[in-house]
């Protein structure tokens, strides 16, 4: 799993597939964030293509230097009903403390 700090801006990247399992760019990805006490910190807000076919990353959220340690999830959906994002609930640690 991924560590993210206080004060960094995390860089989450997934990937879009069709029914058929080929990667596809549907009209848009969005993606909601939520902190480990299920507090929606992003919501529905666009994710930017790589320029690579299926590939989709959100790099616009910056953790509160207050901001909650433990896992947060992010969630991202596509506007085609047709499209299937793998592993559509994913997750990062915010560590208590700077190791």
């Amino acid at each position: 799993m991924d560590k993210w700090y206080r004060g960094s801006t995390p860089y989450l990247r997934c990937d879009v597939y069709d029914d058929d399992g080929a990667l596809v760019d549907p009209a848009a990805v969005t993606l909601s964030l939520y902190n480990p006490h299920k507090k929606v910190m992003v919501d529905d807000s666009a994710m930017t293509g790589t320029g690579t076919t299926g590939e989709f990353y959100y790099n616009s959220y910056t953790i509160p230097a207050g901001g909650a340690s433990g896992i947060w999830t992010w969630i991202p959906k596509s506007t085609d009903g047709a499209v299937v994002i793998r592993n559509t609930e994913f997750h990062f640690e915010v560590p208590e403390e700077y190791a």
